[in-house]
């Protein structure tokens, strides 16, 4: 039995519409794929490299040591210590035997009610 004419006409129909979504998701990636590589071209450029296990980025700064970063931690706190309305040094009379050092904001309040902090010999 021979097919008829609109049998074939479906049949040519319906592969020219499957045939054109194929294209259009071939094409879509090609362009998906043209933007990533140009976007990981742009920012290799500016010192930024990407890659399946995250990003690297160049610096001309080197990095901070152990030391350094644990200095400006220290300057922060007694920045801050110094800039601080709370009584530190009471606090620390109450709570420890720190009070009364040199960066104390209250040293001469400490040293008129308990006298002078005396050094330790050695």
């Amino acid at each position: 039995m021979a097919a008829g004419i609109g049998t074939v006409i479906q049949l040519i129909i319906v592969l020219a519409v499957f045939g054109g979504i194929g294209y259009a998701i071939v094409k879509a990636s090609e362009a998906t794929d043209a933007a990533v590589k140009s976007t990981k071209e742009k920012l290799e450029a500016r010192g930024v490299n990407l890659s399946s296990k995250g990003a690297a980025i160049k610096t001309d700064r080197r990095a901070y040591t152990a030391e350094e970063t644990a200095d400006q931690l220290q300057r922060g706190i007694m920045q801050g210590w110094k800039h601080s309305k709370f009584d530190v040094g009471g606090a620390l009379a109450y709570t420890t035997r720190l009070a009364g050092s040199s960066h104390d904001k209250n040293k001469a309040e400490y040293e008129k009610i308990h006298g002078p902090k005396q050094k330790k010999s050695q």
